[in-house]
């Protein structure tokens, strides 16, 4: 009789194991190969971002000093030109004229002389935000953040929106054409009180005549966002000048932040004299 043969139960087991290593590592999916992000230098980042604030700041000290002496040639003019009409005066005798005697005759109505409309400024063609990313557009991120790469960036949220002269967002031409839709309250069910009244500020000295127009900023905020805690309600009431608003107060609490800049000058001074 042949002996079946004897085997070892140490040995069973390792065999048995590896057999069971071998379908598991067969089934397995290989891991995914990721390709290797960009690396971001945070150092020229932040060098970036502060070339940029250094440059606004530039500009904006620039535009103070064009007022400036914008102003002091406008009161040099003023002085010159009510010197020359006072010495006009004093020169030119009064000439007595003597009285004639009134002639019956048809009264004839005084013609007005034609008043020529300037011209219209050139119609400028609307641009539009290309999908590149530009210089210091993603300067409020923090590039150490574990989530950095997962922030939609500028270029890719606001590609396709209307820009101004300057590159600029146009956020007025893109509600009117209902590429954004503020909401009234969070839920979004609310209307906004809009309020269609134009307020024009004749004191700009030489400059265009600034429309204030309601009706642009309800469409975008509650009245309750200004009055009275910046603009109290009532005619005269404040003294607002181009110092003011370069120093954030009045209309630079949001104009050159989260509204259009203040070096736009024909975006306001639009009304000519």
């Amino acid at each position: 009789m042949m002996k079946r043969p004897i085997l070892i139960k140490g040995t069973y087991s390792a065999v048995v194991f590896s057999v069971v290593l071998a379908l598991i590592v067969a089934c397995t999916p290989a891991e995914t190969v990721r390709a290797p992000e960009p690396e971001v230098d945070p150092v020229k980042q932040r060098e970036a971002a502060a070339a940029l604030e250094l440059e606004k700041s530039r500009q904006r000290n620039d535009a103070l000093l064009r007022y400036e002496q914008m102003v002091i040639e406008l009161e040099q003019k003023q002085r010159e030109q009510q010197a020359q009409e006072a010495a006009e005066k004093l020169r030119k005798p009064e000439v007595v004229a003597a009285p004639e005697p009134a002639a019956v005759s048809k009264p004839v109505k005084p013609r007005q002389a034609a008043v020529k409309a300037p011209p219209p400024l050139p119609k400028r063609k609307q641009t539009y935000r290309s999908g590149h990313e530009i210089s210091g557009q993603n300067r409020l991120y923090d590039p150490d953040n574990d989530s950095y790469d997962l922030i939609q960036k500028a270029n890719e949220s606001l590609k396709g929106f209307p820009t101004n002269r300057i590159g600029e967002v146009d956020w007025m031409v893109a509600i009117n054409e209902k590429l954004v839709k503020p909401r009234s309250n969070v839920p979004g069910t609310g209307k906004p009180e809009l309020l269609d009244l134009d307020i024009i500020m004749k004191e700009t000295r030489g400059m265009d005549y600034v429309r204030f127009p309601h009706l642009s900023h309800t469409k975008w905020l509650a009245c309750s966002n200004c009055h009275d805690a910046i603009f109290k309600r009532k005619e005269g009431a404040h003294q607002i000048d181009m110092n003011k608003i370069f120093a954030g107060k009045y209309c630079g609490v949001c104009h050159d932040k989260v509204a259009f800049s203040v070096y736009i000058c024909e975006n306001c001074h639009s009304v000519p004299h």
